[in-house]
């Protein structure tokens, strides 16, 4: 019988070796279940939903360079984003949008996230932060449209 850090070694080997092949797989095997993983996901969530912000925390508390510069990075992306020519009524409006966002958190408890419904930093496509491209959501919602690493 192999001894388990042998097989462990050789199942490396064959992830390394297959690696292109097995990430198709796994991509494949997505993209014909994507509605069960996803509610899979979202019931795991809300189980362990503690757990998940713990884990988040400890992580940014571990990587806090890291999530400060990611951060920025959006940060700047959005200022870029946002063309120069827009009138002052135009960047009110913006505004607006995140104003109805913090009074229906309020009003509701829910959390709202302003959101581009063209990405900023969208695969073929990148929007403007402008404020024909906002909508406000809830968090949830928000947060559920992620783009994803498999499409």
């Amino acid at each position: 019988m192999i001894d388990k850090a042998k097989k462990s070694e050789q199942d490396r080997k064959y992830r390394e070796k297959n690696k292109e092949v097995l990430r198709e797989k796994k991509r494949q095997y997505y993209l014909a279940n994507r509605e069960e993983i996803r509610a899979k996901g979202k019931l795991d969530y809300e189980k362990n939903k503690e757990a998940y912000k713990e884990r988040a925390k400890k992580w940014k508390d571990s990587n806090t360079a890291l999530h400060n510069s990611r951060c920025m990075e959006r940060h700047v992306k959005k200022l870029n984003a946002r063309p120069k020519w827009l009138s002052f009524i135009e960047l009110a409006q913006i505004q607006e949008f995140y104003d109805i966002a913090k009074a229906r958190s309020f009003q509701t408890g829910i959390v709202h996230h302003v959101d581009h419904i063209i990405p900023l930093q969208g695969k073929h496509v990148t929007g403007l932060h402008v404020p024909w491209n906002l909508q406000v959501l809830t968090a949830s919602e928000n947060c559920s449209k992620s783009n994803n690493v498999f499409v």
